[in-house]
């Protein structure tokens, strides 16, 4: 029976209030693809997100299968089913995965479950009109079932996640240029406070480099007096 409306609307509310109570992108992630393995009796989900400004498309989160192969998992734009969501922008469903081409199989969730046949439903991640990456899950095979619902859902979670990747993005950009804008100035301070910056050849100005050399190295508070 599929899921009442208010049970859809809550369902979304969860995912939502998990992708805002983290700034670790890839643990709210695996939260999410928690949730849908969940609510959907999946099998396996992962979201594959771009690799930078590239095509590539490499899994970022994922549960039911294991996280070291699917991290290795990549996929260009059109390539298999995940590449085709990302290059066309639109969700696929693929009924039965053991008859399908194109899925690549490349997290090795089919033949490995012992659950029979998978259906695999595909859905983008889009970030202001832009495709950014794919959330995928196989959930098993039932010939008199209707995927529209579940595809509308896991679309609207799509979105979700490409706001979540552009509040993770700005936050990362901000910290980069804190971190750059940090390095400039303790440059610019150790220049301008640097020993050679300080003007006088005489005598005593040579007895004050040499003490001031002596005393640098360690946090010893100094007094110096006189002229």
């Amino acid at each position: 029976m599929p899921p009442t409306e208010p049970n859809v609307l809550a369902e979304l509310l969860e995912v939502s209030q998990t992708l805002a109570s983290s700034l670790d992108l890839r643990s709210a992630l695996g939260r999410v693809l928690e949730h849908i393995e969940q609510s959907l009796g999946a099998v396996s989900a992962t979201v594959a997100l771009r690799e930078g400004d590239a095509d590539d498309l490499v899994v970022e989160a994922a549960v039911g299968v294991g996280w070291q192969k699917a991290r290795r998992a990549r996929y260009k734009a059109g390539e298999g089913i995940t590449g085709r969501v990302m290059a066309s922008g639109r969700p696929v469903v693929v009924p039965e995965v053991s008859r399908e081409p194109l899925f690549l199989n490349r997290t090795g969730i089919w033949g490995s479950h012992g659950k029979g046949e998978l259906t695999y439903l595909c859905a983008p991640v889009a970030l202001g009109g832009r495709t950014v990456g794919a959330l995928g899950v196989a959930v098993p095979h039932r010939k008199d079932r209707r995927y529209d619902q579940e595809v509308a859902r896991l679309s609207i979670v799509g979105a979700m996640l490409g706001q979540a990747v552009r509040v993770h993005r700005l936050v990362e950009a901000e910290r980069q240029r804190l971190l750059d804008e940090n390095t400039k100035l303790r440059h610019e301070l150790q220049e301008r406070y640097q020993i050679r910056s300080l003007i006088g050849s005489s005598r005593p100005m040579q007895q004050l480099y040499d003490q001031v050399g002596q005393v640098a190295p360690s946090s010893t508070t100094v007094l110096l007096r006189g002229e």
